[in-house]
């Protein structure tokens, strides 16, 4: 049985979450959002559908809930304000990512990480630095646009 969770409900973390559904890449799909009322309600809206797709599970969260996960895609991150050039909104995502992966490796050791976050290039090689990630035990990190992760997803579910 495969597992995802995505960490963020937000529109790219829902947009993700059906594409997993609809292509039935996860027997379980598990969201995460720091708002677990939204995750909640995302879970709900998307258990609709199983019916019309193959057979998953999916509920809202915690990032202890990505246990076991073969991947963990994080859309999390602040929005874009008005007037902030995408090098402030990096520093800020930056502190979100260094608090959340080594919080996410621990709950989910073994599992691929995808970060889908603004500005991709920035962010994703700063998130690859944070200790005490172990991205040289086997561990593969994909920082990509969000576009490019579901295709991802389904590759290393072996889809």
């Amino acid at each position: 049985m495969s597992k995802a969770a995505i960490i963020g409900a937000g529109v790219v973390g829902t947009t993700i979450a059906y594409a997993v559904m609809m292509r039935g890449v996860a027997r379980e799909l598990v969201l995460v959002d720091t708002q677990g009322e939204k995750a909640r309600a995302e879970a709900m809206d998307l258990n609709h559908g199983p019916v019309f797709v193959p057979p998953v599970a999916i509920t809202e969260g915690t990032i202890a809930d990505c246990t076991g996960a073969h991947v963990v895609v994080i859309t999390a991150g602040a929005k874009q304000q008005p007037g902030q050039s995408r090098l402030d909104l990096a520093s800020v995502n930056a502190a979100v990512f260094r608090t959340l992966i080594p919080e996410v490796v621990k709950a989910a050791p073994k599992a691929h990480l995808l970060v889908v976050s603004i500005p991709w290039r920035v962010t994703g090689r700063g998130a690859e630095s944070f200790p005490p990630v172990p991205f040289d035990q086997g561990k593969r990190a994909a920082f990509q646009r969000s576009a490019e992760v579901v295709r991802d997803v389904i590759k290393q579910l072996g889809f």
